[in-house]
């Protein structure tokens, strides 16, 4: 997105999803006549940032998402867009809201760790020391709106296991989640457990709206912006790709407004992935014309 807007990328040393450093990116550049920011959550969180045996969305968190965004407040933005891409944690974005200045207690006045593990220990929530600087920026989320946070079909049911969750995990993960919607319900008023985006990137999205006011966007609200549906009917073939071919590609997610955009007008799609779960008739069913898998081990 800056590249095609002719922008410049900016380095910050970050928080990785384990407490480990790791350099990000966040850019800068003008769109619609004003200067805004773009930050990719996945290039802090993301679950090739992780070793597999180290994968577990008990322990990650994503503290350094609000680094990065912080980060960015020190260039006096006007209108920041923050992508809720893949991720490697199920912490309702509560990490990165702690980089921001909230605080989130326990029943002893004691502060709470990091990781989805430290959300059933939340007890007390106070967003006074929240950065003022967010206020003053208008902050749109960019996530797949049919993830939401909780319930049979919230994000920790649905993703937590393609990150490393055991059942056993994702039991505890579940509970966690409820506990700290239900506090949040408590103290804060709100009710994030539906919202419409909130499970996007393993809850990050529930934080945005939540703690920062964002504006959650549909993920295809970018390419629209840039005239991807023009693009498409003048293009001769769509080619998509993705690390697994599987039922949650067809959940909201960005392939799947692709692929309807393209039939559409009439072009065939080609899916490039990593892997297919299942039978790929049923994907050849639901629009795409030929499946390339290039990881062959």
């Amino acid at each position: 997105f800056t590249a095609l807007l002719d922008g410049q990328l900016h380095a910050a040393q970050v928080t990785g999803p384990l407490g480990e450093n790791l350099e990000a990116t966040f850019g800068i550049a003008e769109f619609h006549g004003e200067t805004i920011g773009i930050i990719e959550s996945a290039s802090v969180i993301s679950l090739s940032k992780i070793p597999p045996p180290k994968q577990n969305p008990l322990n990650t968190s994503t503290y350094g998402v609000g680094e990065l965004i912080a980060a960015y407040l020190d260039c006096s933005p006007t209108t920041l867009y923050i992508g809720g891409g893949d991720s490697s944690t199920n912490d309702a974005g509560v990490g990165m809201t702690q980089a921001l200045g909230a605080k989130f207690f326990d029943r002893r006045a004691q502060p709470i760790g990091f990781g989805g593990r430290e959300l059933v220990n939340i007890y007390t929530i106070v967003t006074r020391d929240i950065d003022e600087r967010i206020s003053g920026t208008n902050i749109i989320g960019i996530c797949n709106l049919g993830s939401i946070l909780c319930g049979e079909d919230g994000t920790t049911k649905i993703y937590a296991p393609r990150k490393g969750a055991t059942p056993e995990a994702v039991a505890m993960l579940d509970e966690a989640v409820e506990h700290y919607a239900n506090r949040v319900h408590e103290q804060l008023q709100t009710d994030i457990r539906y919202l419409p985006g909130s499970g996007a990137s393993g809850g990050l999205g529930s934080a945005l709206s939540l703690y920062l006011g964002a504006e959650l966007q549909d993920n295809i609200y970018i390419l629209q912006s840039l005239g991807i549906e023009e693009k498409i009917e003048a293009a001769d073939q769509v080619i998509i790709s993705e690390g697994i071919l599987d039922a949650t590609t067809f959940r909201g997610k960005i392939n799947s407004k692709l692929i309807a955009l393209a039939k559409k007008h009439d072009k065939k799609v080609v899916a490039v992935v990593g892997g297919i779960d299942g039978d790929r008739a049923i994907y050849l069913r639901q629009g795409i014309d030929q499946i390339l898998v290039i990881n062959n081990h």
